[in-house]
């Protein structure tokens, strides 16, 4: 194993060329060297190359007599801070050609992320009638890449699809709740002039479930 620092435009990160030896014995030593350098540090860290550990047995029966091992040998892995780091990586292993290995072609750029700006759930959320149809909508949708990456991409699009959830609804929270005040006192002056009127009777309930959700929101994002 090769292990160096990556000095980049986007963050240093330290890179890690892995070849695993194909018995128990040098792959035992291998994920223990792993393990101290992963104890040590806190910064990026993507680990690539040919971990040597998983093969699976497969008959092939287009061909008479040939029954191949298949192997997945070759990697790309990293760290919790890896993905947390500020660029979007992209990783498409290439044709074996003669090889019994598939080259890794590892791209990344930079993150559109707003700096300073930290992710914050807000309880109120959940009262908003369309959360949960938005977050399981959002949740199903297909990436391409490891179940790591795949977790990673959900996050940020449940991240983004909640922050418009909150500009759109809930917004300048305070003045909303003064503003659906006011059209609920303004309701039920009306109805006191006109207590048998119906269509009253339902625009002043109607506002008042709207004011009594709006405040509980208010009063979630305080928390």
């Amino acid at each position: 194993m090769i292990t160096c620092k990556v000095i980049s435009g986007f963050c240093p990160f330290w890179l890690s060329i892995v070849y695993g030896l194909n018995y128990r014995a040098g792959r035992q030593e291998l994920w223990e060297d792993l393990s101290l350098l992963s104890d040590g540090s806190s910064s990026p860290w993507l680990l690539m190359g040919d971990f040597g550990d998983y093969c699976q047995k497969l008959q092939n029966n287009k061909q008479s007599n040939d029954d191949r091992t298949w192997c997945k040998l070759d990697r790309v892995m990293g760290n919790s801070a890896w993905f947390q780091a500020v660029f979007d990586v992209q990783v498409d292993f290439l044709e074996l050609g003669i090889s019994d290995h598939s080259p890794a072609l590892v791209c990344f750029s930079r993150a559109n992320v707003a700096k300073g700006r930290q992710f914050k759930y807000l309880n109120g959320w959940a009262q908003h009638q369309d959360f949960q149809q938005t977050v399981q909508d959002h949740w199903h949708q297909q990436f391409r890449g490891t179940k790591m990456f795949c977790f990673f991409e959900k996050l940020k699009v449940i991240k983004r699809v909640l922050r418009e959830l909150h500009r759109s609804s809930y917004s300048h929270i305070s003045k909303r709740v003064d503003e659906a005040r006011d059209a609920l006192f303004l309701a039920q002056q009306k109805l006191q002039n006109q207590p048998r009127n119906n269509d009253l009777m339902v625009q002043e309930s109607s506002l008042m479930r709207h004011f009594l959700l709006l405040q509980k929101a208010e009063l979630s994002f305080a928390q």
